[in-house]
Protein backbone atom coordinates (compact mmCIF):
# COMPACT_ATOMS: atom_id res chain seq x y z
CA UNK A 1 0.00 0.00 0.00
CA UNK A 2 3.00 2.62 0.99
CA UNK A 3 5.13 1.55 -2.14
CA UNK A 4 1.67 2.45 -4.04
CA UNK A 5 0.69 5.55 -2.29
CA UNK A 6 4.33 6.68 -3.71
CA UNK A 7 3.80 5.78 -6.78
CA UNK A 8 0.70 7.94 -7.32
CA UNK A 9 2.36 10.87 -5.93
CA UNK A 10 5.38 10.64 -8.42
CA UNK A 11 8.28 10.25 -5.92
CA UNK A 12 11.24 8.08 -7.39
CA UNK A 13 12.06 5.04 -5.14
CA UNK A 14 15.77 3.84 -5.75
CA UNK A 15 16.14 -0.01 -7.01
CA UNK A 16 17.93 -1.63 -4.27
CA UNK A 17 14.67 -0.45 -2.25
CA UNK A 18 12.40 -2.69 -4.11
CA UNK A 19 12.49 -6.38 -3.78
CA UNK A 20 12.11 -7.93 -7.82
CA UNK A 21 10.52 -10.95 -6.16
CA UNK A 22 8.97 -11.73 -2.71
CA UNK A 23 9.85 -15.30 -3.00
CA UNK A 24 13.61 -15.59 -4.72
CA UNK A 25 15.92 -18.90 -5.15
CA UNK A 26 19.15 -19.57 -4.87
CA UNK A 27 21.50 -22.66 -6.07
CA UNK A 28 23.93 -24.00 -3.11
CA UNK A 29 26.77 -22.06 -4.91
CA UNK A 30 25.07 -19.04 -3.99
CA UNK A 31 23.79 -18.24 -7.85
CA UNK A 32 20.55 -16.85 -7.92
CA UNK A 33 18.07 -18.79 -10.16
CA UNK A 34 15.13 -17.00 -9.79
CA UNK A 35 12.63 -17.75 -12.77
CA UNK A 36 15.56 -18.64 -14.71
CA UNK A 37 16.80 -22.12 -16.81
CA UNK A 38 20.22 -23.31 -15.90
CA UNK A 39 21.55 -26.26 -16.80
CA UNK A 40 23.47 -29.75 -14.94
CA UNK A 41 25.25 -32.22 -16.78
CA UNK A 42 26.67 -35.77 -16.12
CA UNK A 43 27.38 -39.15 -17.96
CA UNK A 44 24.50 -41.66 -17.85
CA UNK A 45 26.55 -43.65 -15.94
CA UNK A 46 25.71 -41.27 -12.72
CA UNK A 47 23.37 -42.72 -10.48
CA UNK A 48 21.83 -39.79 -9.16
CA UNK A 49 21.49 -35.62 -10.24
CA UNK A 50 20.44 -33.80 -6.98
CA UNK A 51 20.58 -30.08 -6.57
CA UNK A 52 19.57 -28.41 -3.63
CA UNK A 53 18.09 -24.93 -3.67
CA UNK A 54 17.84 -22.32 -1.36
CA UNK A 55 14.38 -20.34 -0.68
CA UNK A 56 14.26 -16.59 0.65
CA UNK A 57 11.34 -14.61 1.68
CA UNK A 58 12.23 -11.22 0.75
CA UNK A 59 8.58 -9.81 2.24
CA UNK A 60 7.76 -8.46 5.49
CA UNK A 61 5.49 -11.33 6.46
CA UNK A 62 5.61 -14.47 7.03
CA UNK A 63 4.87 -17.05 3.94
CA UNK A 64 3.68 -20.37 3.74
CA UNK A 65 5.76 -22.05 1.17
CA UNK A 66 4.37 -24.70 -1.19
CA UNK A 67 6.23 -27.05 -4.06
CA UNK A 68 4.78 -27.82 -7.68
CA UNK A 69 6.68 -29.80 -10.08
CA UNK A 70 6.00 -29.98 -13.33
CA UNK A 71 8.11 -32.35 -16.22
CA UNK A 72 8.36 -30.40 -19.39
CA UNK A 73 10.50 -32.88 -21.09
CA UNK A 74 11.50 -36.35 -19.40
CA UNK A 75 12.92 -39.80 -20.77
CA UNK A 76 9.85 -42.17 -19.43
CA UNK A 77 12.65 -44.58 -18.32
CA UNK A 78 14.10 -42.16 -15.96
CA UNK A 79 13.27 -41.91 -12.03
CA UNK A 80 12.78 -37.59 -10.55
CA UNK A 81 11.80 -36.89 -6.93
CA UNK A 82 11.68 -34.16 -4.75
CA UNK A 83 11.88 -33.58 -0.95
CA UNK A 84 10.23 -29.99 0.62
CA UNK A 85 8.93 -30.94 4.04
CA UNK A 86 9.36 -34.76 2.70
CA UNK A 87 10.12 -36.67 0.04
CA UNK A 88 7.33 -37.27 -2.82
CA UNK A 89 7.99 -39.95 -5.45
CA UNK A 90 7.23 -39.24 -9.35
CA UNK A 91 3.14 -39.70 -9.16
CA UNK A 92 3.36 -36.27 -7.23
CA UNK A 93 3.47 -33.14 -8.54
CA UNK A 94 2.91 -30.82 -5.99
CA UNK A 95 3.23 -31.32 -2.09
CA UNK A 96 0.03 -31.83 0.08
CA UNK A 97 -1.87 -28.37 1.22
CA UNK A 98 -0.93 -29.13 4.67
CA UNK A 99 2.84 -30.29 4.40
CA UNK A 100 3.86 -26.23 3.83
CA UNK A 101 6.87 -24.93 5.51
CA UNK A 102 7.46 -21.44 7.03
CA UNK A 103 9.77 -19.31 6.46
CA UNK A 104 9.57 -15.70 8.42
CA UNK A 105 10.24 -12.42 7.12
CA UNK A 106 13.25 -11.95 5.42
CA UNK A 107 14.68 -15.50 6.15
CA UNK A 108 16.29 -18.06 3.89
CA UNK A 109 15.60 -21.75 4.55
CA UNK A 110 18.86 -23.84 3.61
CA UNK A 111 17.50 -27.13 4.34
CA UNK A 112 14.51 -28.52 2.74
CA UNK A 113 15.10 -28.21 -0.65
CA UNK A 114 16.57 -31.19 -2.67
CA UNK A 115 15.60 -32.44 -6.60
CA UNK A 116 16.67 -35.65 -7.35
CA UNK A 117 17.55 -37.18 -11.43
CA UNK A 118 18.05 -40.41 -11.81
CA UNK A 119 18.70 -41.05 -15.88
CA UNK A 120 18.45 -44.98 -15.58
CA UNK A 121 21.28 -45.41 -17.57
CA UNK A 122 19.96 -43.06 -20.83
CA UNK A 123 21.21 -40.36 -22.02
CA UNK A 124 19.61 -37.17 -23.26
CA UNK A 125 18.09 -33.74 -22.47
CA UNK A 126 14.98 -33.63 -19.00
CA UNK A 127 13.63 -30.61 -17.95
CA UNK A 128 11.56 -30.05 -15.26
CA UNK A 129 9.79 -26.75 -13.70
CA UNK A 130 9.88 -26.67 -9.88
CA UNK A 131 7.51 -23.67 -8.53
CA UNK A 132 7.16 -22.21 -4.99
CA UNK A 133 4.32 -20.38 -3.88
CA UNK A 134 2.49 -18.70 -1.31
CA UNK A 135 -0.10 -21.01 0.85
CA UNK A 136 -1.56 -18.13 2.10
CA UNK A 137 -5.13 -17.03 0.68
CA UNK A 138 -4.93 -13.98 -1.26
CA UNK A 139 -1.08 -14.22 -1.93
CA UNK A 140 -0.88 -17.48 -4.18
CA UNK A 141 0.81 -15.47 -6.93
CA UNK A 142 3.69 -14.85 -4.76
CA UNK A 143 5.15 -17.63 -6.90
CA UNK A 144 9.14 -17.88 -8.12
CA UNK A 145 10.17 -21.10 -10.66
CA UNK A 146 13.34 -22.65 -11.74
CA UNK A 147 13.90 -25.04 -14.48
CA UNK A 148 16.51 -27.18 -14.39
CA UNK A 149 17.96 -29.19 -17.09
CA UNK A 150 19.06 -32.22 -17.06
CA UNK A 151 21.84 -33.08 -19.50
CA UNK A 152 22.60 -36.56 -19.51
CA UNK A 153 25.68 -37.59 -21.49
CA UNK A 154 26.14 -41.10 -23.28
CA UNK A 155 29.50 -43.19 -21.87
CA UNK A 156 30.94 -45.38 -24.50
CA UNK A 157 31.79 -48.24 -23.15
CA UNK A 158 35.50 -49.36 -24.18
CA UNK A 159 34.47 -51.60 -27.14
CA UNK A 160 31.22 -49.72 -28.47
CA UNK A 161 31.42 -52.66 -31.03
CA UNK A 162 31.90 -56.04 -29.63
CA UNK A 163 33.30 -58.93 -32.49
CA UNK A 164 32.93 -62.20 -31.35
CA UNK A 165 33.84 -65.96 -32.54
CA UNK A 166 29.69 -67.33 -32.12
CA UNK A 167 29.10 -69.26 -29.12
CA UNK A 168 32.98 -68.57 -27.92
CA UNK A 169 35.27 -65.63 -27.16
CA UNK A 170 35.81 -61.83 -28.13
CA UNK A 171 38.43 -60.98 -30.81
CA UNK A 172 37.37 -57.38 -30.87
CA UNK A 173 40.71 -55.58 -32.20
CA UNK A 174 42.67 -58.80 -32.44
CA UNK A 175 44.53 -61.39 -34.34
CA UNK A 176 42.77 -64.84 -34.90
CA UNK A 177 44.83 -67.54 -36.87
CA UNK A 178 42.22 -70.03 -38.92
CA UNK A 179 44.38 -72.72 -40.08
CA UNK A 180 42.84 -75.18 -43.02
CA UNK A 181 44.93 -78.68 -43.16
CA UNK A 182 44.50 -80.23 -46.77
CA UNK A 183 44.69 -83.90 -47.33
CA UNK A 184 47.44 -85.04 -49.27
CA UNK A 185 45.32 -88.09 -49.78
CA UNK A 186 42.33 -86.23 -52.00
CA UNK A 187 44.03 -82.69 -52.16
CA UNK A 188 41.04 -81.12 -51.83
CA UNK A 189 41.77 -77.75 -52.83
CA UNK A 190 38.15 -76.66 -53.56
CA UNK A 191 36.99 -76.44 -49.68
CA UNK A 192 36.19 -72.64 -48.91
CA UNK A 193 37.67 -71.93 -45.47
CA UNK A 194 34.41 -69.82 -43.67
CA UNK A 195 35.13 -67.76 -40.18
CA UNK A 196 31.45 -67.00 -38.48
CA UNK A 197 31.65 -63.91 -36.86
CA UNK A 198 28.96 -62.30 -34.06
CA UNK A 199 28.63 -58.48 -33.95
CA UNK A 200 27.49 -56.58 -31.06
CA UNK A 201 26.08 -53.16 -30.41
CA UNK A 202 27.19 -52.48 -27.21
CA UNK A 203 25.99 -49.35 -26.64
CA UNK A 204 22.40 -47.54 -25.92
CA UNK A 205 22.76 -45.63 -29.42
CA UNK A 206 21.13 -47.33 -32.94
CA UNK A 207 23.63 -47.73 -35.27
CA UNK A 208 24.05 -48.51 -39.65
CA UNK A 209 26.91 -50.58 -38.99
CA UNK A 210 28.66 -51.20 -42.43
CA UNK A 211 31.45 -54.04 -42.83
CA UNK A 212 34.91 -52.83 -45.31
CA UNK A 213 37.75 -55.73 -45.68
CA UNK A 214 41.85 -55.11 -46.15
CA UNK A 215 44.17 -57.38 -47.72
CA UNK A 216 47.10 -56.83 -45.71
CA UNK A 217 49.09 -60.10 -46.81
CA UNK A 218 47.67 -61.63 -49.86
CA UNK A 219 49.15 -65.41 -51.07
CA UNK A 220 49.13 -64.85 -54.73
CA UNK A 221 46.17 -66.88 -56.87
CA UNK A 222 43.79 -67.26 -53.90
CA UNK A 223 40.31 -65.60 -53.83
CA UNK A 224 38.49 -64.05 -50.66
CA UNK A 225 35.11 -62.06 -50.37
CA UNK A 226 32.51 -61.78 -47.11
CA UNK A 227 28.56 -62.29 -46.81
CA UNK A 228 26.88 -59.82 -44.65
CA UNK A 229 23.35 -59.40 -45.34
CA UNK A 230 24.25 -60.49 -48.94
CA UNK A 231 27.49 -62.29 -50.22
CA UNK A 232 29.99 -60.01 -52.22
CA UNK A 233 32.33 -61.09 -54.81
CA UNK A 234 36.21 -60.67 -53.93
CA UNK A 235 36.50 -57.44 -55.85
CA UNK A 236 34.39 -55.96 -53.50
CA UNK A 237 36.07 -54.24 -50.31
CA UNK A 238 33.12 -52.48 -49.26
CA UNK A 239 29.16 -53.13 -48.04
CA UNK A 240 27.22 -49.90 -48.92
CA UNK A 241 23.85 -50.80 -47.37
CA UNK A 242 25.31 -52.29 -43.69
CA UNK A 243 22.85 -53.22 -41.51
CA UNK A 244 20.75 -51.30 -38.62
CA UNK A 245 21.60 -52.51 -35.36
CA UNK A 246 19.83 -51.22 -32.09
CA UNK A 247 21.28 -50.90 -29.03
CA UNK A 248 22.73 -53.98 -27.20
CA UNK A 249 21.48 -56.03 -29.16
CA UNK A 250 23.59 -58.81 -31.33
CA UNK A 251 23.78 -60.31 -34.13
CA UNK A 252 25.07 -63.88 -34.70
CA UNK A 253 26.83 -65.84 -37.73
CA UNK A 254 25.20 -63.06 -40.68
CA UNK A 255 28.83 -62.50 -41.02
CA UNK A 256 31.46 -64.43 -42.42
CA UNK A 257 34.64 -64.20 -44.22
CA UNK A 258 35.55 -66.89 -46.93
CA UNK A 259 38.87 -67.54 -48.15
CA UNK A 260 39.14 -70.18 -51.38
CA UNK A 261 43.09 -71.00 -51.35
CA UNK A 262 42.54 -72.34 -54.43
CA UNK A 263 45.13 -74.58 -54.15
CA UNK A 264 47.91 -72.21 -52.78
CA UNK A 265 49.92 -72.64 -49.62
CA UNK A 266 50.71 -70.25 -47.40
CA UNK A 267 48.86 -67.52 -45.13
CA UNK A 268 46.78 -64.56 -46.10
CA UNK A 269 45.88 -61.81 -43.61
CA UNK A 270 42.87 -59.86 -43.49
CA UNK A 271 41.33 -56.82 -41.94
CA UNK A 272 37.59 -56.63 -41.52
CA UNK A 273 36.47 -53.72 -40.08
CA UNK A 274 32.56 -52.89 -38.59
CA UNK A 275 32.10 -49.36 -38.17
CA UNK A 276 28.83 -46.73 -37.58
CA UNK A 277 28.13 -45.47 -41.09
CA UNK A 278 26.61 -42.27 -38.82
CA UNK A 279 30.45 -42.30 -37.01
CA UNK A 280 33.23 -44.19 -38.73
CA UNK A 281 35.33 -43.87 -35.79
CA UNK A 282 33.26 -45.86 -33.68
CA UNK A 283 34.67 -49.28 -34.94
CA UNK A 284 36.14 -52.34 -34.20
CA UNK A 285 38.60 -54.88 -36.35
CA UNK A 286 40.20 -58.30 -36.11
CA UNK A 287 42.40 -59.55 -38.47
CA UNK A 288 42.12 -62.96 -39.29
CA UNK A 289 45.22 -65.19 -40.58
CA UNK A 290 43.60 -68.04 -43.59
CA UNK A 291 46.83 -70.57 -43.20
CA UNK A 292 46.50 -73.18 -45.49
CA UNK A 293 49.27 -75.90 -44.82
CA UNK A 294 49.51 -80.14 -46.34
CA UNK A 295 48.33 -82.13 -43.36
CA UNK A 296 51.09 -82.64 -40.99
CA UNK A 297 53.05 -79.73 -41.91
CA UNK A 298 51.30 -76.79 -39.97
CA UNK A 299 53.88 -74.82 -38.31
CA UNK A 300 53.62 -74.22 -34.95
CA UNK A 301 55.13 -70.89 -35.21
CA UNK A 302 52.10 -69.43 -36.76
CA UNK A 303 49.14 -70.59 -33.87
CA UNK A 304 47.50 -67.87 -32.95
CA UNK A 305 49.15 -66.41 -29.25
CA UNK A 306 46.08 -65.76 -26.88
CA UNK A 307 46.41 -61.46 -25.34
CA UNK A 308 44.64 -60.44 -22.39
CA UNK A 309 45.33 -57.29 -20.21
CA UNK A 310 43.90 -56.56 -16.65
CA UNK A 311 42.96 -53.46 -15.77
CA UNK A 312 42.03 -52.85 -18.54
CA UNK A 313 41.05 -49.35 -18.92
CA UNK A 314 44.32 -48.64 -16.89
CA UNK A 315 45.58 -45.45 -15.18
CA UNK A 316 48.58 -46.58 -13.87
CA UNK A 317 49.43 -49.83 -14.73
CA UNK A 318 48.28 -52.94 -16.48
CA UNK A 319 49.26 -56.46 -17.38
CA UNK A 320 49.77 -58.20 -20.27
CA UNK A 321 48.80 -62.22 -20.27
CA UNK A 322 49.76 -64.72 -23.10
CA UNK A 323 50.80 -68.06 -23.54
CA UNK A 324 54.11 -69.09 -24.09
CA UNK A 325 56.06 -67.73 -27.35
CA UNK A 326 57.97 -70.70 -29.15
CA UNK A 327 60.71 -68.10 -30.48
CA UNK A 328 63.62 -67.50 -28.18
CA UNK A 329 62.79 -63.62 -28.62
CA UNK A 330 59.92 -61.53 -28.98
CA UNK A 331 58.65 -57.82 -28.95
CA UNK A 332 55.76 -56.20 -27.30
CA UNK A 333 54.99 -52.78 -28.90
CA UNK A 334 52.53 -50.07 -27.54
CA UNK A 335 51.26 -48.09 -30.78
CA UNK A 336 49.10 -45.23 -30.61
CA UNK A 337 46.08 -44.82 -33.01
CA UNK A 338 48.39 -43.01 -35.46
CA UNK A 339 50.66 -45.87 -35.95
CA UNK A 340 53.42 -44.27 -33.81
CA UNK A 341 55.56 -46.70 -31.24
CA UNK A 342 55.22 -45.02 -27.40
CA UNK A 343 56.74 -47.75 -26.04
CA UNK A 344 58.41 -51.31 -26.08
CA UNK A 345 59.22 -54.34 -24.04
CA UNK A 346 62.03 -57.51 -25.09
CA UNK A 347 59.94 -60.70 -24.37
CA UNK A 348 61.82 -63.56 -23.59
CA UNK A 349 60.12 -66.94 -24.25
CA UNK A 350 59.94 -68.13 -21.08
CA UNK A 351 57.78 -65.04 -20.03
CA UNK A 352 53.99 -65.68 -20.04
CA UNK A 353 53.07 -61.59 -18.33
CA UNK A 354 54.68 -58.40 -18.77
CA UNK A 355 53.76 -55.18 -16.63
CA UNK A 356 53.12 -52.08 -18.48
CA UNK A 357 53.62 -48.57 -17.40
CA UNK A 358 50.68 -46.51 -18.93
CA UNK A 359 51.75 -43.10 -16.13
CA UNK A 360 53.51 -41.06 -19.20
CA UNK A 361 50.90 -41.97 -21.44
CA UNK A 362 47.71 -39.92 -22.52
CA UNK A 363 43.97 -40.89 -22.41
CA UNK A 364 42.93 -42.44 -25.35
CA UNK A 365 43.14 -46.25 -27.72
CA UNK A 366 46.33 -47.80 -27.87
CA UNK A 367 47.45 -51.04 -29.28
CA UNK A 368 49.17 -53.71 -27.91
CA UNK A 369 51.13 -55.48 -30.89
CA UNK A 370 53.41 -58.74 -29.98
CA UNK A 371 55.45 -59.55 -32.66
CA UNK A 372 58.37 -62.11 -33.78
CA UNK A 373 60.92 -61.61 -36.81
CA UNK A 374 59.03 -58.67 -37.57
CA UNK A 375 55.70 -60.58 -38.14
CA UNK A 376 52.94 -59.64 -36.04
CA UNK A 377 51.56 -62.10 -33.63
CA UNK A 378 48.71 -60.80 -31.93
CA UNK A 379 46.99 -57.45 -30.94
CA UNK A 380 44.95 -56.45 -28.43
CA UNK A 381 43.47 -52.96 -27.10
CA UNK A 382 44.61 -50.58 -24.68
CA UNK A 383 42.56 -47.84 -23.07
CA UNK A 384 44.19 -44.96 -20.92
CA UNK A 385 41.57 -43.31 -18.20
CA UNK A 386 43.12 -41.38 -15.48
Amino acid sequence: MIKKLICLLGIAIPSFLIASNSISLQRASGEDVTNTVYTVTGPSTTQTFEEDLYVTNNTDTTVKIRVRRKQILVNPNSIDYFCWFQCYGPPVNVDPPNNFILVQQNETNYENFHAYFKPQGIFGLNRIRYTFFNNVPGHLDDSAFVEIIFDVASVMPPDPILLQIPNSGFITNSDVNFSFQIDTSNQDFISDMVYPLSITNNTNIIKQLIVKKRELSIIEGSQNFFSWHATFNPTVMEDTAGYLMYPNTTISGEFKAIYRSNGNLGESVIQYVVYNKFDPSDSSFVNVHFNVVYSGLTDAKKEHVRLELAPNPANTFTTLYFDKIHDEMALLSIVNLCGEEVANYSIASSQTRQKIDVQNLNNGVYFCRLSSNAKNISTIKLVVAK
